[in-house]
């Protein structure tokens, strides 16, 4: 049995080296002749496409036979008691980045039993082809496309890189990025604890104040369109991102450690910061930690549920507010109290970018504007006038070492106002001002060599989402909106090459369509007979 075997299939080696010649001897007669490089490339190609697909044919035979010579000899079966299936049992058919592939998987026939069973030893070659017939390569060709295209562009994509091998009636993209989408474990989106350590202390910018390495993390949120319910209305929802980062000392460059994004609410972000700590993505205290002792430098736009659900989980953090979203907020408040573009607006941001970086305002050539009315200063019972209030309402002094956000509450009331509407827009700024409180004070920050902007943050909304997820008319399910999300944000991990590469894919793969919701199985076809 064994000897038939090996030499049916060693005679289709010279049948496979024939075909190559053949297509080889006719592109050089057609280069000969005066054919262009844009004429010989894709003939060379669609030649070959068939003696790569009995080459992928030859080897998986090979495998299967293999996985069937084990079997017999395991189960200590004779000659006599085995007969190989020749119907269509006896085959598979597996759609390749060179095409859709046949090959013989060695199912037989076990006589041994009173009743004989049909066996398939080729499960542990292809174990998850009953619901999937893609290879792995072809599966990953179909998530880099549906990672960076609609499905349907990727589809037509897939065929034109294949040069027609492989059609879109050859592939089902959107249900295989689905399936192995969500199945990619968030650890995959992160560099190891190990590779972060590493980062940190050969490349990474350190606090000038203590020498230690500056790690920085965020979390932000954009909106996507998104089915609500079981209908097909939709609305804007918030996905929230998680950016892990550090600054390279050499170039200055953002080296991206890792991030994820997330449909659920503030807790399940502070769920998934609780597992990065717990994972050893983020520090957490251990051995291998303290041995680096990064200094965590959260970059945030000072919404509230951050300091509730995130910041405690950190220990030893400096927390920063974004500049972008502090200029933004008084913008918003120049806007209801001063008008858009007015003299007293522009005059406003002059005084906050002095307050906020030491930057005095341009000098425009243009006569300075006379100040009318007398010049006595009012801030001392601006300042009371101010404590007067917080007492009203039950409140405490503002008390605050941030020297740049007591500037701040200054220069808000320096500003005169005329309504109770002015008035309570004010209030509501000199809240926020307080709640955030030395996270402010930007020039320390600048002097200890830290990054300020949530900048990086707002870029792994546009690389990590919105350029797959904001296009014309682009309206998503939760799951299949992860699925895409997840896909290239392990892509940006840098860790792409190594997941398609993992020992257990195969295996995982097998997991993945498995475990799969019916709705989103294939349909069926050509199976590997059970045993």
């Amino acid at each position: 049995m064994r000897n038939v075997v090996a030499r049916t299939i060693d005679d289709v080696k010279p049948q496979i080296l024939s075909e190559v010649e053949g297509v080889l001897d006719s592109c050089m007669q057609a280069a000969h002749a005066g054919a262009s490089a844009a004429e010989l490339e894709p003939s060379l190609v669609r030649g070959l496409a068939l003696p790569v697909r009995r080459m992928i044919a030859l080897v998986l035979a090979c495998a299967c036979r293999g996985a069937f010579l084990r079997d017999i000899e395991a189960r200590g079966l004779t000659p006599a008691q085995v007969k190989l299936r020749t119907d269509k049992s006896g085959y598979a058919t597996v759609h390749t980045a060179a095409g859709p592939v046949t090959f013989p998987i060695f199912a037989y026939l076990d006589s041994s039993t009173p009743l004989p069973v049909t066996r398939s030893p080729a499960r542990e070659i292809l174990p998850y082809h009953r619901d999937c017939r893609s290879s792995p390569l072809s599966l990953q060709w179909e998530a880099r496309l549906a990672a960076h295209f609609p499905f349907r562009k990727a589809e037509e994509l897939f065929k034109f890189f294949t040069n027609g091998a492989a059609t879109i009636e050859d592939t089902t993209i959107s249900h295989h990025v689905l399936v192995i989408g969500s199945m990619v474990e968030p650890s995959w989106l992160y560099q190891t604890p190990e590779e972060i350590r590493r980062i940190l202390n050969e490349r990474a910018t350190r606090d000038k104040k203590t020498n230690r390495p500056l790690l920085y993390l965020s979390s932000d949120a954009h909106a996507l369109r998104r089915y609500v319910g079981e209908t097909w209305a939709t609305e804007w929802k918030m996905t929230n991102g998680i950016r892990v980062w550090c600054e390279d000392a050499a170039t200055g460059k953002i080296i991206h450690l890792g991030g994820e994004f997330l449909w659920g609410d503030c807790r399940e972000v502070g769920r998934r910061i609780q597992a990065l700590l717990d994972d050893g993505v983020l520090p957490n205290g251990d051995e291998a930690w303290q041995a680096v002792n990064p200094q965590i430098v959260f970059v945030s736009d000072g919404t509230e549920w951050l300091t509730e659900h995130v910041i405690p989980l950190l220990g030893d953090v400096v927390v920063i507010l974004d500049p972008y979203h502090l200029i933004d907020w008084f913008a918003a408040f120049a806007r209801v109290v001063l008008g858009i573009g007015t003299d007293e607006t522009k005059e406003l941001h002059a005084k906050l970018n002095l307050v906020l970086f030491g930057k005095q305002p341009r000098r425009t050539g243009t006569a300075p504007r006379v100040r009318r009315g007398h010049k006595k200063k009012r801030g001392a019972r601006r300042e009371h006038a101010h404590d007067r209030k917080n007492l009203r309402r039950g409140r405490p002094r503002t008390v605050t070492s941030d020297v740049t956000t007591k500037g701040l509450i200054d220069l808000l009331y320096s500003i005169k106002l005329h309504t109770p509407e002015q008035e309570q827009a004010r209030e509501a700024l000199v809240e926020r001002l307080a709640n955030n409180a030395l996270r402010t004070d930007y020039a320390v920050h600048l002097a200890r060599g830290m990054q300020i902007g949530s900048g990086p943050m707002e870029s792994m909304h546009r690389s990590g989402s919105q350029q797959r997820l904001k296009l014309a008319g682009a309206k998503w399910r939760e799951e299949s909106s992860l699925a895409i999300l997840r896909f290239r944000m392990l892509e940006l991990s840098g860790r792409w090459e190594e997941f398609w590469a993992r020992v257990d894919l195969v295996p995982w793969l097998a997991k993945a369509f498995r475990e799969a919701p019916k709705r989103h199985r294939a349909p069926a076809g050509v199976e590997i007979c059970p045993t």
